[in-house]
């Protein structure tokens, strides 16, 4: 168990950071992360209903620039592609982000391997009732501040390289998620034009030492 507290970054989220990594031959790799108000966990087929009414969500799939999925599709996403990450001990993957008090679905965070070594695409997804919240902002923060350098730190690889390019792809008029990235030191990339209209290439570099 790792428990930060780390300098105050201006518009970030700089409270408490417990990261959990829990390894067993019948499920693999699990990492559980909770901030002041939110529990995230290690996505799996538990959590296939609860991405199927986010991500059917038609609004909610717009907002955040793409098309809603069906339950067949959510399956396939989870089953194929971010448990299987977690049955291979593999800590680039989905969290489902719950209320810490509650345990109220929130919404999804995830940190997927790009085909370059070390490189991988951050997204986040959430429910039309966070929106405005800040959560978007607790989760983000504790991902990206905390979670990903102690993944460098315990000497996980991407296709044989430690992390170094972290990637986001965000709609133009998603001013919100912008601002969050460019307040934890993501750079404007590039700007680019998808099926859903305008968007923008942000990317974050990383050391091999947190």
């Amino acid at each position: 168990m790792s428990v930060f507290n780390y300098p105050e970054i201006h518009g970030a989220y700089t409270g408490p950071v417990d990261v959990r990594f829990l390894t067993d031959e019948s499920f693999g790799l699990r990492v559980y992360i909770d901030t002041e108000r939110l529990h995230l966990a290690s996505c799996g087929l538990d959590d296939v209903s609860r991405y199927a009414r986010l991500f059917g969500d038609r609004e909610v799939a717009s907002r955040y620039g793409g098309a809603p999925k069906t339950l067949p599709e959510i399956r396939c996403l989870i089953e194929g592609v971010w448990e299987r990450l977690w049955r291979c001990c593999i800590p680039y993957s989905a969290f489902p982000i719950f209320d810490d008090l509650t345990d109220e679905f929130i919404g999804h965070i995830a940190v997927d391997p790009l085909a370059n070594p070390g490189e991988a695409e951050l997204s986040v997804c959430l429910h039309k009732k966070f929106w405005g919240k800040r959560v978007g902002t607790e989760a983000i923060s504790a991902v990206v501040l905390r979670y990903l350098p102690l993944t460098i730190s315990r000497g996980y690889l991407i296709h044989g390289k430690p992390l170094s390019l972290l990637t986001a792809v965000v709609r133009a008029d998603n001013v919100a998620i912008g601002k969050i990235l460019n307040t934890l030191g993501f750079e404007k990339f590039v700007e680019c034009e998808r099926k859903d209209g305008p968007a923008i290439i942000y990317q974050k570099s990383f050391s091999e030492a947190p």
